[in-house]
């Protein structure tokens, strides 16, 4: 093993980790997500349910996506989406109309989000956590012991580190 590499293998996801994440919440608007992504200057989040457990991931290409999907795919999302559930009862289709023409607000986080969680334990090396980063093709990987989310690393972190050295 070359010394860079085992200098690599010392760096530990606990190192590199952010610990102060910022969640969004799955009930969120788009529209609401795209403010709060803004406000916050960040490109994702993970998303978060009303119990506060980890349910996947939405990033703001996700939400681009969306803006540039046609009307009927946003019927069909506003269609699916929680109006059904939480009203209880069948919503018309005059109303699902109605509701798809403001589908930014009326359309959830969880319609767009990624709900596959890809994570690394906090004692994982920054070698494993590049390897996986770059196999999955993401910009962050959640830290997550004993099923508790206990931090972030973005591909930012990880160059920070790397031109720290």
């Amino acid at each position: 093993m070359s010394e860079t590499r085992e200098v690599l293998n010392r760096v530990l996801a606990k190192n590199l980790m952010s610990s102060n994440v910022i969640t969004v919440n799955s009930a969120w608007g788009v529209s609401a997500l795209a403010r709060f992504f803004l406000a916050h200057k960040i490109s994702g989040a993970p998303v978060v349910d009303e119990h506060d457990k980890l349910v996947g991931v939405v990033t703001a290409t996700d939400i681009v996506e969306f803006e540039n999907i046609s009307h009927k795919e946003k019927v069909a999302i506003t269609r699916s989406s929680y109006f059904e559930e939480v009203i209880g009862q069948q919503v018309s289709e005059s109303t699902i109309e109605e509701l798809s023409l403001h589908a930014n607000e009326n359309c959830i986080t969880e319609s767009i989000m990624t709900p596959s969680i890809i994570s690394v334990a906090s004692n994982d090396s920054l070698i494993d956590v590049a390897a996986l980063m770059s196999k999955n093709s993401i910009h962050r990987v959640f830290v997550v012991d004993d099923e508790k989310m206990v931090g972030v690393i973005s591909t930012m972190d990880v160059l920070k580190h790397l031109g720290s050295l």
